[in-house]
């Protein structure tokens, strides 16, 4: 009230602690739907065939085979 006891009618500042909790709840949603958006927008990718086409067989073969060291060359 004011001093000639006229109701006050400019508006009052909201208390700190709801602004505090719509924020946080307001950033948590955001933070979730850019998660299950990034999220579905990987998965596409993954379900894809890689493009490697080398075998399981042959990798295999290829790993078993012992390397032998190249020989050094003298810089000359």
């Amino acid at each position: 009230m004011q001093s000639d006891r006229m109701p006050d009618t400019r508006p009052r500042a909201p208390a700190p602690v709801p602004v505090v909790m719509f924020v946080t709840v307001i950033v948590l949603v955001v933070v979730i739907v850019a998660v299950v958006v990034a999220g579905l927008l990987h998965l596409p990718r993954m379900t894809r065939k890689p493009p490697c086409s080398t075998s399981t067989p042959a990798i295999r073969a290829l790993l078993q085979k012992p390397r032998r060291p190249k020989p050094l060359q003298r810089a000359g």
